[in-house]
């Protein structure tokens, strides 16, 4: 886990569950960020930030072209949890896979939720400070 950017991922939801997500992220109960995330990530993402918001998953393009090539990673089921990886190949793992990740890089954070029936929102936020 690399704390710094974790701290910068934690920007991107909303102010008064920043420090509890943080909390989360940095201890053995990781994964319930994602079970907050799977069904109410509007509740926890700061949406002013978002630039899409889709009901189905972004493609690999508009994915690519947000967060550059080497993108941080955080899902709670495989290696690459916490580290830096190619964006190719972790998309090919988790791209529209059924369970929430977060994909981060550029200033930018890609969130896909978990199926609910016929749904499975993806967010594409970014940070407006940065250019």
């Amino acid at each position: 886990m690399d704390r710094k950017t974790e701290n910068e991922i934690a920007q991107f939801f909303q102010k008064r569950v920043r420090e509890r997500i943080l909390y989360l992220m940095h201890s053995k109960k990781r994964g319930e960020v994602f079970a907050k995330l799977a069904h109410n990530a509007e509740d926890y993402l700061d949406c002013a930030l978002t630039v899409e918001k889709s009901e189905r998953p972004l493609d690999k393009e508009t994915i690519g072209k947000y967060l550059g090539k080497t993108v941080y990673v955080m899902e709670c089921h495989s290696p690459p949890d916490g580290e830096f990886a190619n964006l190719d190949a972790v998309l090919d793992t988790l791209w529209s896979c059924g369970i929430p990740y977060i994909l981060y890089g550029n200033s930018c954070l890609y969130v896909e939720t978990e199926y609910d029936f016929m749904t499975h929102a993806a967010y594409l936020l970014k940070r407006n400070d940065k250019p």
